[in-house]
């Protein structure tokens, strides 16, 4: 009731998104996808910003933890992804859809 109270100014059609540091599999994304499905509240389009899918919360490296974080900060916020050495960083997911579950969009 409360979420869904602050969400009541938003027009019909604007896009939520749910950003977890947490790899897809991990953090609050299935249970808020299972409770809300590809619409919050029938009416707001509803997707999620993760690091891709993991056996590990972590990749175990500081500098590779900080360059991820930076690009799902970018990805968060609609902004561009990074290139390094001239290759696109590949350690984020945005999953928009039911229908992307195991087939995830590269942000």
């Amino acid at each position: 009731a409360i979420l869904e109270r602050a969400l009541a100014s938003y027009f019909d059609g604007t896009e939520v998104v749910w950003v977890q540091e947490e790899p897809e599999n991990m953090g609050a994304w299935h249970y808020l996808r299972v409770r809300f499905g590809d619409f919050m509240f029938g009416r707001l389009p509803f997707s999620c910003v993760s690091r891709p899918a993991s056996a590990s919360p972590a990749t175990g490296s500081a500098s590779s933890h900080k360059q991820e974080q930076e690009q799902l900060l970018i990805a968060a916020f609609g902004g561009e992804r990074q290139e390094k050495n001239g290759e696109a960083a590949n350690n984020v997911h945005r999953i928009k859809s039911s229908s992307d579950r195991g087939v995830h969009q590269r942000s």
